[in-house]
């Protein structure tokens, strides 16, 4: 349990640390300032296009968003992409038909694309934590 509680904080330790260092980390990787992409005006139906193929109920969904796109970077299969972060509390339902409770979610986008749509299942993962740690650091904001 003990070892469970010190992987996550340094998990949430070291996504704090990295979530304000977007400039830092693309001049490290491409010598060039963070290329953010276009803003995503049209945010929500961005999110609510995506949620209708991937949810299993989507109609039934609902969504509270905790802050408009704000500048960062998140780390995908092929590197790290700089873009626009906007955190959701989504309540949706499984596949037995049961809502599954509010999960943070964090959606990453890009050229009016979403990139990562991560939620935190209230576990102690360090997935989880990256996500509570990203969506921490726009909502101080």
């Amino acid at each position: 349990m003990k070892a469970k509680l010190k992987a996550a904080s340094a998990a949430v330790l070291i996504a704090a640390l990295l979530a304000g260092c977007g400039d830092m980390a693309a001049k490290k990787t491409t010598g060039e300032p963070a290329n953010y992409g276009t803003y995503p005006n049209d945010y929500k139906a961005l999110i609510d296009t995506y949620r209708k193929t991937t949810l299993n109920d989507p109609s039934s969904t609902v969504v509270q968003y905790l802050n408009e796109p704000s500048t960062g970077w998140t780390r995908v299969a092929s590197g790290p992409v700089f873009g626009y972060r906007v955190c959701l509390i989504v309540n949706g339902k499984n596949s037995y038909n049961g809502q599954v409770g509010n999960l943070l979610t964090e959606v990453f986008i890009r050229n009016d694309a979403v990139v990562s749509y991560r939620a935190a299942d209230h576990s102690s993962s360090a997935y989880d934590a990256g996500v509570q740690s990203a969506c921490e650091a726009v909502s101080a904001k």
